[in-house]
């Protein structure tokens, strides 16, 4: 018996068996622990994904983002401020932050770019660094 022939009679059983094996593998997620992952199914908000291990269907869905859910710290900022007695106090921030809906961020968009877009306190103009969009809203989801 030769290879070929061994081959030629079997490539149907032989694709099939590589296409279950594919679909398996792209099937399965394993979301570690500290994330979640947004699931789209042609690019609207199909579920979120939690830790452990999720199947999704292969070809059709696509992880989107993963955000992780711990707590995080911005940078800490200092800005001198005068009291109602007229003394200088130099107020240092710190702000402590967690993601618990990972679906809303992935999903917002701006409801109006002209108008959400506007200087920053001390800043000097339209292109500096410290311009940012400010206003955005959820989507609608069905």
């Amino acid at each position: 018996m030769d290879f070929q022939e061994l081959l030629g009679s079997n490539a149907v059983y032989i694709a099939i068996a590589v296409f279950i094996i594919l679909c398996i593998f792209l099937g399965v997620r394993v979301v570690p622990q500290s994330e979640k992952h947004v699931v789209e199914r042609f690019g609207k908000l199909r579920s979120v994904l939690a830790p452990g291990l999720n199947f999704v269907v292969p070809f059709l869905d696509r992880i989107a983002h993963r955000v992780s859910i711990l707590e995080r710290q911005l940078p800490t900022a200092s800005q001198d401020a005068i009291t109602a007695d007229n003394v200088l106090v130099k107020v240092e921030t710190s702000v402590f932050y967690r993601i618990t809906e990972p679906e809303r961020p992935s999903t917002a968009s701006v409801t109006s770019t002209p108008r959400s877009r506007r200087p920053l306190p001390g800043s000097s103009g339209p292109r500096s660094a410290s311009w940012s969009l400010i206003r955005c809203s959820p989507t609608a989801r069905n």
